[in-house]
C-alpha cells in the first residue's frame, strides 16, 4: 500500500515589527514582517503504524516601505525548504485616491482563495484548483488597480512565472473585479489568459465567487473553469 499523508492540524505564527532606517526621529523608512507556518501531521505507511511529523510549510520574511508616500514597495522571500525563493518584489505608485499602478513580481489576479494571504486561509491548505496557476501564483508584469464599491486589477505579465527573465515565448493577461453589493456581500469575477507566441495556442481560465459575512458567520464560494487548446 502506498504511503499516505494526512495533515491534521496547522499551526501558524505571525510576527510583525519595524526597525531602523529612520527618515526622522519618529518615522521608519521600512518595516520587516515575518510569518512561520508549520503543519503537524501523521503518516500511515500501511503497516498500521502512524508517525507524527512537522512540515515547515512557509517561512516568509517581507520588507515593506513604511513612509507616508504615494510610492510604496514590498520585497518578500520564502525561506522554507530548499533555496531561498523571492515571492514578491514590486513597487506601487498611487496616482489618485482610487487608482494605483503596480510594477514588478506579484500575485496574478485570479481566484478568490488564491489571492488571499497564507496567514488568512480558513484551512491548512488551499483548494486544489487555487494551489496552482489559478491562485497564489506570482509572475512579473504591470497592473492597474482601482478601489471603491467596484474594485479591480487588470494586468499584463510575461507568462513565464516567478523569478524568470523576460517572456520570450509566452504572454499573460489577467483581470479580477469585485463588486460590493451590500455591507455583507461581495461578488467577484476574473479571467486569466496565457498565450503561446510561437504556436498561437491559448489557455484560458475564468471564475466567479461570492463572499458573505455577518456578525461571526462567514461564507465563501467560488467556481473556476479552464480551457486548453485542442
Amino acid at each position: 500500500m502506498d504511503a499516505t499523508r494526512s495533515k491534521i492540524i496547522a499551526i501558524a505564527l505571525t510576527m510583525g515589527f519595524g526597525f531602523s532606517g529612520l527618515a526622522s526621529a519618529s518615522e521608519s523608512v521600512f518595516e520587516v514582517h515575518g510569518m512561520l507556518q508549520a503543519f503537524i501531521g501523521s503518516v500511515d505507511d500501511g503497516s498500521g503504524t502512524e508517525q507524527v511529523g512537522i512540515n515547515n510549510k512557509r517561512t516568509e520574511v517581507a520588507i515593506v516601505s513604511a513612509t507616508d508616500s504615494d510610492v510604496s514597495w514590498v520585497i518578500m522571500f520564502d525561506l522554507a525548504g530548499g533555496p531561498t525563493e523571492m515571492r514578491d518584489s514590486f513597487v506601487n505608485i498611487k496616482t489618485s485616491d482610487t487608482l494605483s499602478v503596480r510594477v514588478g513580481q506579484f500575485g496574478v489576479p485570479s481566484a478568490l482563495e488564491g489571492m488571499q494571504g497564507a496567514g488568512g486561509l480558513w484551512f491548512p491548505e488551499r483548494a486544489s484548483f487555487t494551489g496552482g496557476p489559478m491562485g497564489d501564483y506570482r509572475d512579473r508584469g504591470v497592473a492597474l488597480m482601482g478601489s471603491g464599491q467596484f474594485s479591480y486589477t487588470v494586468g499584463l505579465f510575461n507568462g513565464e512565472g516567478p523569478n524568470t527573465g523576460a517572456g520570450e515565448s509566452l504572454a499573460r493577461f489577467a483581470a479580477r473585479g469585485e463588486f460590493k453589493a451590500s455591507d455583507t456581500m461581495t461578488l467577484g469575477a476574473w479571467v486569466d489568459t496565457v498565450s503561446d507566441k510561437a504556436s498561437g495556442g491559448e489557455i484560458s481560465r475564468v471564475g466567479l465567487d461570492i463572499q458573505w459575512s455577518q456578525d461571526k458567520i462567514a461564507v465563501q464560494a467560488e467556481f473556476a473553469s479552464e480551457s486548453e487548446p485542442s
